[in-house]
């Protein structure tokens, strides 16, 4: 495993390297909000650019449509009215009102739910109405549209640079067909981030039961399926005596069912669909013996009790019994974890477990991502693509540290570990194309075999097999076609 180091004050500090047209990239050490004073790091040899030319845009409207804000929820909001003195609030703020004033042009935004927004490409692309720059939508959607010839081309922003590191390389990369990527996630897009699957866990509890907490054993790529399951057996305790386990017991583990199953089969570094030389996708799972063995672990969780397994409407109650300390492990999303933030007993995050010490790094399952994407209809791509890479760029120096900080000033992380372990859960993301963009016929059809704790996956793969071929060999065929 490669070791993870200790970034916050990189990304916390990088902030002073104002914009990202030029900027001084030496850092000194800083004392974070939380009281905690980071660590001193080496001046950058290179300043941060986003290389874009100077362009004078003439008070240009740039239209946005994103989803629809709940502040209880993911960070979707684009453009904030004002500031307000929240962290995040203001370092979006800042952002727009720098890019604006950097080559004059002005941001509209609007908001809906992702669904309508799905709806309003497709209406755009059948009307060839160039109404907006860009819309949010959820990953499978925006795929879908991606598909259906919806949206522009990666290829056509010829601004936008992949390579550089607000970009998430290893998961774009991941979603190309044919050598064709139709969106791209960057740190612009922070509910991608908050859609990560982590492991809250009590860190009171840890050490009542007298075990270590194993913060060092991340680090040192110990962290597996079976020392994971002997932490979760420890927790395990039938408080009213009864000889059943249900709600109000001592569970190892708290979920919900779509957080559950599949981040296992993805944490042991295997995949529902993966793609070839050719980068053309297909279905992975007949004849994997790694996958199977992976959901055969998450069954024998389930017939041991060490599971409390909620539906996907209670992802919030499952937060919150687990802050009442029903469970050592909480297994959820990076955007839940504000649920936490009254939780009396102490706590720390981690990643999930590898399938054994062999395996070389972590992987952490990103369920979705909503992020903007760009329709077909556009009239600019030159101008669309710039302001792309502005957003993305000035993200990553000041909305990205600031969401960091947020964490840390709002005492949500509470040890210099747990945010170790955040950066550690950043650089290992994962998306399995048959988890999101396929997950109808890929991943929703193991759910059910799951929640009956039964093992015949063969017999599931089997009525899957000759759909998941069909449903890729489509979408392959359709994006062969678009330029």
């Amino acid at each position: 495993m490669k070791k993870t180091t200790f970034i916050l004050a990189m990304l916390l500090m990088i902030t002073s390297l104002g914009s990202c047209s030029s900027g001084d990239a030496e850092t000194t050490a800083n004392e974070t909000s939380s009281g905690a004073v980071a660590a001193e790091t080496e001046p950058s040899e290179t300043e941060i650019h986003d290389d874009l030319p100077e362009k004078d845009f003439g008070g240009q409207e740039y239209r946005v449509r994103s989803v629809t804000y709940d502040p209880s929820s993911y960070t979707t909001i684009f453009d904030p009215a004002e500031l307000n003195g929240e962290i995040v609030n203001d370092a979006l703020y800042n952002r727009n009102r720098s890019i604006e004033e950097r080559f004059n042009m002005v941001f509209t935004a609007s908001e809906d739910s992702y669904d309508n927004n799905f709806k309003q490409l497709k209406e755009m692309n059948i009307a060839g109405d160039n109404a907006l720059e860009m819309v949010m939508c959820i990953n499978r959607n925006a795929f879908a549209a991606a598909v259906d010839g919806y949206l522009t081309n990666i290829d056509r922003r010829t601004y936008l640079d992949l390579e550089k590191p607000w970009y998430s390389k290893d998961i774009n990369d991941s979603m190309t067909i044919d050598g064709k990527l139709f969106f791209a996630y960057s740190d612009e897009c922070l509910q991608m981030f908050e859609s990560a699957i982590l492991l809250m866990f009590n860190k009171d509890m840890m050490t009542d039961l007298q075990l270590e907490i194993p913060y060092s054993i991340v680090q040192d790529g110990q962290w597996t399926f079976d020392l994971f399951h002997q932490y979760a057996s420890a927790a395990l305790l039938d408080l009213d005596g009864d000889g059943s386990y249900k709600k109000g017991d001592q569970f190892g583990i708290m979920t919900n069912i779509d957080f559950f199953f599949p981040s296992f089969w993805i944490s042991a570094d295997t995949l529902s669909v993966a793609k070839g030389a050719d980068d053309i996708p297909y279905f992975n799972i007949p004849g994997n013996e790694r996958w199977i063995s992976s959901m055969e672990y998450v069954v024998q969780l389930l017939n041991e009790n060490l599971v409390y397994l909620e539906s996907a409407a209670k992802r919030t109650e499952t937060v919150q019994y687990f802050t009442q300390r029903e469970a050592l492990f909480c297994m959820s999303t990076l955007g839940r974890m504000p649920i936490t933030r009254d939780m009396e007993d102490d706590m720390g995050i981690l990643p999930l477990p590898k399938y054994d010490a062999a395996q070389e790094d972590y992987r952490s399952r990103v369920i979705d991502g909503w992020l903007h994407v760009v329709p077909a209809t556009i009239s600019d791509p030159e101008y669309v693509s710039i302001i792309m890479e502005a957003l993305a760029c000035e993200s990553y120096k000041n909305v990205f540290p600031a969401y960091y900080d947020n964490f840390v000033s709002h005492k949500i992380l509470r040890d210099e570990e747990s945010i170790a372990m955040m950066n550690l859960i950043k650089d290992t993301r994962v998306l399995d194309i048959g988890d999101v963009q396929w997950f109808e016929t890929i991943r929703s059809k193991y759910q059910s075999v799951v929640e009956k704790k039964n093992t015949d996956f063969a017999s599931v793969t089997a009525s899957v097999e000759k759909a998941a071929a069909q449903v890729i060999d489509d979408a392959v065929a359709k994006i062969k076609e678009l330029n």
